[in-house]
Formats: C-alpha cells, sequence, structure tokens
C-alpha cells in the first residue's frame, strides 16, 4: 500500500472516531436534557443541625376580638347575641376596624431565652390584627422579623431559635361581644413574614387550659423552570399591603380567585380573608352574594388558579 493510501485511511479512520465521540456525546447531552425536563425533580435529603434556624410567625384566631360597647353603639346593650351582628361584621369592613379589640388588650406575649446575649423582651407590640375568618374569628399575627424594631434583642441574638414564645389570650367578658360558645381558638404556625389563609388549623386551642408547641423546621428547594415542578419564587415579586406580607401557593391561589370572581360576577364576596385589603369597594351586597355564589359553583375557580401557582422554589 502506497504512503498516500495508507495516510488516507488513517484519516478516514480518525475521521470516524471523531465523528462517533461527537454524535455520542451530542446523543448523551439530549438525553441528559430531555430527562432534565421530563421529570419533576430530584430531593436530595439533608440535615444541618441548629443552623440557618429562622423563628417562626404566628396566627391566632379567636372569636373574642369585638368591643361590645363599640359594635353595639345606639342599640340594644346585649346585640352580640343577635345574629345581624355577625351579619353586619361579614358585610362592613370599616366596622370590623372600629370594633376589633388592640392586641395589647387581648395578649400577653414574652419572648424568653437562656442562651448567652438573648434577652428577653415583650413581645406584644409586634402582633397585628390581620384578617377577618367568617364566620365569626379575628385574627392576630406575631411575626417579630416584620414588626420589630431594628433595635430589639432578638437580633442581635446568635441563636434565634432557643427563644420561648409565652402567649396568654385575657378578655374581659363584660366588654367582650361573644357570639358563640364554641371556646376552640385556631393557631397556625407558618413563615416569617408571610400571612397565609389557612383554613385548616393543625391546633385548636381550648380555653382555660395550657399548651406546650414545640417544633422542627424544614427547608427545601426546587428548581425553577423549565423542570416540571414550575416552581414561583414569591419572595422576588415584592412585600404586598394587601396580603399583610409576602405571597405564598395559598395567597397566590386566593388572589387568583378574587380576579376571576370580579370579571364574573363584577364584585368580591367577603368570605375571603384578604377581600376586606385586596377589594374594599368591590364586595357583594347580600344579593349579589347569592348570585355570585352559584356562579362560582357551576365553574371550576380554584382548578386555573392552582395551574397557575406554583409551589414556592424555596
Amino acid at each position: 500500500m502506497s504512503t498516500v493510501a495508507r495516510h488516507r485511511v488513517n484519516l478516514t479512520i480518525k475521521g470516524t472516531i471523531w465523528l462517533v465521540c461527537v454524535v455520542g456525546f451530542l446523543y448523551q447531552a439530549g438525553r441528559v436534557l430531555e430527562l432534565y425536563e421530563k421529570y419533576e425533580f430530584t430531593v436530595t435529603v439533608f440535615e444541618e443541625m441548629r443552623t440557618n434556624i429562622e423563628f417562626p410567625a404566628v396566627t391566632i384566631c379567636t372569636e373574642l376580638w369585638v368591643n361590645r360597647s363599640i359594635l353595639c353603639k345606639g342599640q340594644d346593650p346585649d346585640c352580640d347575641l343577635d345574629s345581624s351582628s355577625l351579619t353586619r361584621l361579614f358585610y362592613d369592613y370599616d366596622l370590623r376596624v372600629d370594633v376589633s379589640i388592640e392586641p395589647e388588650i387581648l395578649f400577653t406575649c414574652n419572648m424568653l431565652s437562656d442562651a448567652p446575649g438573648c434577652a428577653p423582651f415583650d413581645c406584644v407590640q409586634m402582633m397585628k390584627r390581620t384578617h377577618f375568618r367568617a364566620p365569626a374569628y379575628g385574627c392576630y399575627t406575631l411575626d417579630i422579623h416584620m414588626h420589630a424594631q431594628k433595635h430589639n434583642p432578638f437580633f442581635e441574638c446568635r441563636t434565634p431559635w432557643l427563644y420561648e414564645l409565652r402567649l396568654r389570650a385575657v378578655w374581659n367578658i363584660n366588654a367582650t361581644a361573644r357570639f358563640s360558645s364554641v371556646n376552640k381558638y385556631p393557631i397556625i404556625v407558618h413563615q416569617k413574614e408571610v400571612c397565609p389563609p389557612e383554613r385548616l388549623s393543625p391546633i385548636y386551642l381550648r380555653q382555660g387550659l395550657h399548651y406546650a408547641i414545640s417544633l422542627g423546621q424544614k427547608s427545601f428547594k426546587r428548581l425553577p423552570p423549565p423542570v416540571a415542578s414550575k416552581c414561583m419564587d414569591y419572595v422576588s415579586m415584592g412585600y404586598f399591603n394587601q396580603f399583610h406580607g409576602f405571597k405564598n401557593y395559598e395567597v397566590c391561589i386566593q388572589e387568583c380567585v378574587m380576579n376571576r370572581e370580579l370579571k364574573m360576577c363584577g364584585c368580591v364576596r367577603p368570605d375571603y380573608e384578604f377581600a376586606e385589603y385586596a377589594y374594599p369597594s368591590r364586595m357583594c351586597n347580600k344579593r349579589q352574594r347569592g348570585s355570585c355564589s352559584v356562579r362560582m359553583m357551576k365553574m371550576d375557580a380554584v382548578g386555573p388558579c392552582k395551574a397557575k401557582c406554583g409551589q414556592p422554589c424555596q
């Protein structure tokens, strides 16, 4: 075989090998990309003992949140026993503001810790009334991260997760309206700087009892699109006054449903926790609420909103 022919054979072999390698690489890269988009995500669990732990926010709801003298002004002194008072609260957003009792009167709140550099402090000033839960609950949220002053001892503590929150509810039965005798007070422990419209509370407190609640914290991260998890970065959307904090999945769904209801009915029913803040001037009256409820029941109002609102990325 001549030198020229041998050289051509070598070039052909090298070219074939190179071509096979390139094709193989492109095939593997394509498969990786295909699997990346096809499968939702991979969960990797690891533990970090006592690091990056955040003190949560707490929301407690009570039926004993209404100043009876203001509610019954110009009416029967026992008007709270009349069902019409609940109807007034349900449809009158301004009345809710006027009759709501300040947290300083309803609660005592203390943060205690034995850890060095973690001084105790009173936290009732960090509680705010956040929303109304039908049929008669007024909900108050304690969020230290959102409402504490910058010089608060909490932010100087290197181990804030060692703080113990002592929260006590007290009321004057002669000055507080009483709508029923349920005596169940839902409490929700949730992410800081978020006020979720949670209806299914995992814990219900009862009058006259002492509860000790201990918590564990789980952190997670989901991959953003194009991965099938389709998570949402709610923090990057910013703070929303009408939702008392950042959005999360539940808040996003409620906002979406209220928007659809406004387009369908021309008003928003007062059933939603954030209706009085998001649409204070577009509330449905009694007649509108009835017809709107029928319309919304005939359509899938929540399904499209679940598809639109993804789970949080972290």
